[in-house]
This record gives C-alpha cells, structure tokens and sequence, in this order.
C-alpha cells in the first residue's frame, strides 16, 4: 500500500497528474516572412514564480531554448526573439521578429520545473512575404502655380455705360464669379 502511495506522490510530482494543463497556448501561429508573429502562452497561477521558455524542435525532450525569461517579468531578447512574463494575468508573450522561411517549424512553449518541465507544442508557419522590400528614398517638394485670369465686367448705371477690368488670381476669381451670380448687378431706383 505504502508503496503504490509513493509511486503515485513520484507521479504527481514529475508533473505528470495534474487536473488542468499546466501550461496552454495556440496549437499553429503564422506570420510572414520579414514580418513578426506573436504568441501567447497561458500558465497556472501556482507557476508564476517559475522560469517560462521558447524552444524549437520537434520532440519536447529535445528542444533547443531560444529564449527565457528569469522568473520575473523582465523583458529577454535573444537574436530575433522576446519573452515576457505576465505574472499578474499568468500568460507569458513570445515575440519572433524579422521572420524567415527558415523560422517555420515545432516549438514549444515551457515552464522549467524539477522532473519533466510543462511544455506545450506550437506549430509555427511563416508565409512568403507578399512584396520585397525596398527602399525609396523620398524627398519632400512643393509645388505651387498661380494663374492669372483677366475679367472684363459691364456694369449698367442709370445713364452711363462703363467697363472695367481688373486682373485676379484663380481663388479670387471664383470668389468673385459667386458673387457676381448672388448680386443682380442693377442699379438702385434713385431716391424719391
């Protein structure tokens, strides 16, 4: 009986027996090559204090770290990847920046821990970029045009005829135009 009890207390702790995944994250992410893809792994409140991981391969037992934190919440950056731990909403951010081709594969989202660490496998795929890059140089320019327009306006006053013309500028002209067709351009009946 002692016996069974133990090897079930070895069990449990190798974390094998637990009631809820240890550590859970999206099964496949995607990004695109040159571009930068994210992942969030979410973990048990009791494991916050414990360093959590990203690492590449194809067995869990075998998986290359590239990159972890320190058990606290301190932003990690190695290469082209980051690691954060939100210990106040259990979730630890995984960030892989300048994607290439060459990114796509398993990896695993892990918490190291005595025995066996939590691990839980990401298929990560990148898709090629849509356009290649490149780099125009820009210069800003300005370029500005004034036209002149030349207006001749007859204007009936009560026996005279007189003609005036005048030289306008184009937003002149057009505030000029809308005035002249809200004015009736007759003259006023002379005073009684």
């Amino acid at each position: 009986m002692h016996l069974s009890l133990l090897a079930l207390f070895l069990f449990w702790i190798s974390g094998c027996f637990t009631a809820q995944d240890p550590v859970t994250g999206p099964e496949e992410v995607s990004g695109y090559e040159q571009g930068s893809l994210t992942v969030w792994c979410r973990y048990g409140s009791w494991w916050k204090d414990y360093s959590k991981y990203w690492c590449r391969g194809p067995k869990r037992s075998s998986c290359e770290i590239r990159v972890e934190t320190d058990a606290s919440e301190r932003l990690v950056k190695e290469n082209h990847v980051s690691i954060r731990d939100d210990q106040t909403n259990f979730t630890f951010t995984v960030t892989m920046e300048d994607l290439r081709m060459s990114d796509a594969g398993i990896y695993w989202c892990g918490i190291t821990k005595a025995g066996y660490d939590h691990m839980f496998k990401v298929h990560v795929s990148i898709n090629p970029a849509t356009q290649s890059p490149t780099t125009v140089p820009t210069t800003p320019t300005t370029t500005s045009t004034t036209t002149i327009f030349t207006v001749t306006t007859t204007v009936k006053e009560t026996s005279t005829l007189s003609t005036q013309t005048s030289h306008y500028s184009d937003n002149s002209l057009w505030r000029m135009i809308s005035v002249m067709q809200t004015c009736h351009c007759s003259s006023p009946e002379p005073p009684l």
